[in-house]
């Protein structure tokens, strides 16, 4: 199991969903998500627009929103619309919000 990112700083971790630990390879990180509510944002482009997709969410969505952070993992979800950085792709940012 990790402990998060020290000093509130960003740490990014690619993972997949399994059913057991046991099977994971030493090599690799666990984590354990728990269960939370989430608000889902698209980002369309390139990932040096994402800096201004999340001042978008921290600076204006958040304070507006009534739904405050719950201090949970923000995860990010790549389907088939990602495409790779190219041709407008299109991920998605879930934020825990209490």
């Amino acid at each position: 199991m990790v402990n998060a990112a020290p000093n509130s700083e960003f740490e990014y971790v690619a993972g997949i969903k399994v059913e057991t630990y046991d099977k994971v390879p030493k090599v690799m990180v666990v984590m354990e998500v728990l269960a939370n509510r989430y608000t889902v944002f698209a980002h369309h482009g390139a990932p040096n627009t994402l800096r201004q997709t999340y001042a978008g969410i921290c600076g204006d969505w958040f304070p507006l929103s009534g739904n405050p952070p719950s201090g949970g993992y923000n995860m990010g979800a790549y389907t088939e619309e990602f495409k790779d950085f190219v041709l407008d792709p299109v991920f998605y940012i879930y934020e825990a919000v209490k």
